[in-house]
């Protein structure tokens, strides 16, 4: 049951690590990550997830002309001609939606697929799990004071 449930269920068209620094596209079938190393612990998790266990450094490709990934520090070039634009930095402008680290250190991580009329819709980790101590800012600092022996405010 547990395989025919596996092998009917899609992937995801689009995967965002919660720190914003990996992103993996299903390309033609296959998984193509932007990175060939570091996030090891996620990479290894999506790949066997998607049932190819096979390493970061092979995953590793160019993104789709459709995707801009901006590294800290820069700004989109095109940012409402892509259909996907995830920005590496805790500021930035997305006048045209994506992800930012602000936006993704408040919802974790994103899993989406791309609906008929080809717009980006998907969950993220705080949708599935909700707030739970290490998603959340909030609980880590009430359940700190709480340690400390600090009362809520």
């Amino acid at each position: 049951m547990a395989l025919a449930l596996w092998v009917h269920f899609p992937l995801s068209d689009v995967l965002i690590s919660g720190d914003g620094r990996l992103v993996g596209m299903l390309v033609q079938g296959t998984r193509v990550l932007n990175s060939a190393k570091g996030t090891g612990f996620v990479a290894r998790s999506w790949l066997e997830n998607d049932g190819r266990p096979i390493s970061q450094k092979t995953a590793h490709g160019a993104m789709p002309s459709w995707v801009e990934i901006v590294g800290k520090g820069a700004h989109p070039v095109q940012p409402c001609e892509k259909l996907l634009v995830v920005v590496q930095d805790w500021r930035s402008e997305l006048v045209c939606g994506g992800f930012d680290l602000g936006r993704l250190a408040t919802a974790g991580g994103v899993a989406g697929w791309f609906d008929k009329s080809v717009r980006l819709q998907g969950t993220t980790v705080r949708d599935t799990i909700g707030h739970i101590l290490w998603n959340s800012a909030e609980l880590r600092s009430a359940y700190s004071h709480h340690r400390m022996g600090h009362k809520p405010p």
